[in-house]
């Protein structure tokens, strides 16, 4: 577990090798440039930043290709992988594709106008339908439904309640002599529909006695006879589907070129990344200074390099005392996995102890501990194998699936000591609840010994984290801190652990009665250790005095932090009590066919639903241990995280 050492760079060259300078260092992604002020008396000597409209153009073609992208991706008719990662391709064969910018730049946005077109196709095939559905009733019309008049009669549309039938009003309009007829032309559940045919020479009493019969006018804005206007729109919908299928067909075909269209993507990110930088970088006339940081490690083929190809000055030298550097974490497997759970809370100092490592241990002990059952952890470590052995994979993923790997062992091996497999599906299926399978002991049946090994176990967590905080003190060479601020820590707590020892549920009474005595004879000597040396960096002896007594309200906080760690009993209860109830209803239909089918069913269901719940209630209580009870212990944080100059892609990854 390290943080990198790492050192300052300062890289003077000629104005005009900048941007192939500034390539070489991008494709090798090791130095972090920092922004470098102009000192009041150079500012008519340097400038710094880049060119905005360059920038927007990036951009946009940046947007124009994402939303390309997107398409073809949807249209891609290739496998697609389980977990989605950059692809990997060798960089002249990525520099052959970039020759063709424009071309690929051409393709999107016909990849977009066909998209586009699809959605217009679309849309009018919904308004034709809709006209359709409108035209429908007037289908047995023989004249055309904008036709209002011919010389003599005007013609209007409407709709009568079904409920009034066609004697009823045809009676009365020859009852009252109208210059009316009323032509039903279709029926459905709720209305007819009717033309009527008025002569122009009395509209008034025909349409007062329509009206009374709830007659509405209907108006439309097509033209010609709807029978075949309702053909024509089935016509054109037929060739606007067509046109759907073959805008399909296209887009498909231009998938094939997703790979490509990507790589073209990511030259513009990368061009951007470039392009961007420039805003750290002082350019004067005829030179250009860069200011970074290096990993130690890289500095010696990095600097040979760049003096072999460029004409330039490298200085490097080691960081201040006083100054801050990014900071890069190094770490095995272990170490490596709960990376991202540390930086969720924060990167370590610069100067600070890497706590990745004991971390990892810690986080997947309690995970174990939480979930606690064989079962799950054996599932859990199976797949994760598969996973990491089978799929490639981005860094962030590997890392969690890693960490789950690593936690499902820890659950396997708690699972077992706790005789938890799927609950306690192994009596269940053997009929007999007697059988123990638990290689130490059942915490359903002793949640007491259970508590007691969790508040052991948080006790044993809180001492780690009071040993990192010596050990950073070491780094500092605060030798007398590493000392007293950890040592009197742990004689003060742990004679208070042993004074209430006769509290704690399940511990042996021959040992408590051991514990005890020590406690009350050295608990005050401890005491006065911390009275002693807990104020010792306040001013005067009635400060160091106050500061000495205020430090024992620790103790407080102690013993909060480690009742805390009995939710390892709590989660580790719920999981294998949850897992038993779904094994007790399962097996209710006995060992018949129709029962078997059941058992299986709940099996499946229900610790699938325990599993899933449980282990994401492991994985934040877990995190959570480790931020409160741990990092508050030792943890400065307030790292910032090494940031190089790198080929930041999306899609692909460039191998040389």
């Amino acid at each position: 577990m390290a943080v990198v050492s790492m050192k300052k760079i300062c890289i003077t060259g000629l104005l005009k090798e900048k941007k192939p300078m500034l390539s070489f260092l991008q494709k090798r992604g090791v130095v972090d440039i920092q922004d470098m002020p102009i000192d009041s008396e150079y500012e008519n000597v340097f400038t710094k930043g880049y060119d905005k409209n360059s920038e927007a153009e990036i951009d946009s073609k940046m947007a124009l290709l994402s939303k390309a992208i997107s398409v073809l991706e949807e249209y891609d008719e290739s496998k697609k992988p389980l977990f989605k990662v950059r692809k990997d391709i060798d960089r002249q064969y990525y520099e052959s594709i970039t020759q063709y910018n424009d071309e690929f730049i051409g393709l999107a946005e016909k990849v977009i106008e066909t998209y586009n077109s699809i959605g217009d196709f679309r849309d009018e095939i919904n308004r034709l339908e809709n006209d359709i559905l409108t035209l429908t009733p007037w289908t047995d019309l023989d004249i055309p439904i904008n036709m209002s008049k011919t010389d003599k009669v005007n013609i209007v549309l409407g709709t009568i309640p079904e409920f009034v039938k066609p004697e009823t009003y045809t009676q009365a309009i020859d009852e009252k002599g109208l210059l009316c007829q009323v032509q039903e032309i279709s029926r459905d559940k709720n209305n007819a529909y009717v033309a009527t045919y008025i002569h122009e020479s009395d509209m008034q009493q025909p349409m007062h006695y329509l009206k009374s019969i709830d007659f509405n006018i209907l108006e439309y804005d097509f033209s010609g006879i709807p029978g075949r206007l309702i053909e024509e729109n089935k016509q054109t919908i037929s060739r606007l589907k067509v046109n759907i299928e073959n805008a399909k067909s296209s887009l498909k075909e231009y998938a094939l070129k997703t790979g490509e269209v990507q790589a073209v993507y990511d030259h513009f990110a990368i061009s951007k990344g470039l392009l961007t930088v420039d805003d750290l970088i002082l350019s004067g006339k005829y030179s250009f200074i860069i200011d970074g940081w290096i990993p130690e490690e890289k500095v010696e083929k990095t600097v040979g390099a760049l003096e072999k190809d460029f004409v330039c000055h490298v200085f490097v030298r080691d960081p201040h005392d006083d100054e801050e550097f990014p900071v890069l974490l190094k770490n095995g497997f272990l170490g490596d996995s709960v990376t991202g759970v540390t930086e969720m809370f924060s990167l370590p100092n610069c100067r600070e102890a890497d706590p990745n490592t004991v971390t990892a241990i810690f986080f997947a002990l309690f995970f174990g501990m939480m979930l606690s059952d064989a079962g799950y952890g054996l599932v859990m470590s199976v797949v994760c194998a598969v996973i990491l052995l089978k799929f490639k994979l981005e860094y962030a993923t590997a890392r969690f699936i890693k960490l789950m790997l690593i936690s499902g062992i820890a659950t396997i091996i708690v699972g077992a000591l706790y005789g938890s497999w799927f609950g306690d599906l192994i009596p269940t299926i053997l009929s007999d609840k007697s059988i123990n399978v638990a290689l130490w002991f059942d915490p359903i049946a002793d949640p007491n010994r259970l508590l007691m090994w969790s508040l052991i176990l948080g006790v044993i967590h809180i001492y780690v984290g009071y040993g990192m905080k010596g050990y950073n003190n070491i780094k500092k060479k605060k030798y007398l801190d590493a000392v007293l601020d950890v040592l009197p820590w742990y004689f003060f707590f742990t004679m208070a652990c042993f004074l209430v020892s006769s509290y704690i549920p399940s511990v042996p009474e021959n040992v408590y009665m051991t514990l005890t005595p020590i406690g009350k004879k050295l608990f005050p000597y401890s005491a006065a250790v911390i009275l002693l040396t807990q104020g010792r960096h306040k001013k005067g002896i009635f400060g160091k005095l106050f500061g000495g007594i205020a430090a024992f309200y620790d103790l407080i906080n102690f013993m909060g932090d480690v009742l805390s760690y009995s939710r390892l009993l709590a989660m580790g209860l719920a999981t294998g009590v949850i897992g038993s109830i779904i094994n007790q209803l399962g097996s209710a239909g006995g060992f018949t066919i129709p029962g078997i089918i059941t058992f299986t069913l709940v099996f499946v269901v229900g610790h699938g639903f325990n599993f899933a719940i449980n282990a994401l209630g492991a994985y934040v209580h877990s995190s959570r241990l480790q931020y409160i009870e741990f990092f508050n212990k030792f943890f400065e944080g307030g790292g910032v995280a090494y940031s190089p100059l790198f080929e930041d892609t999306k899609y692909i990854r460039i191998r040389e």
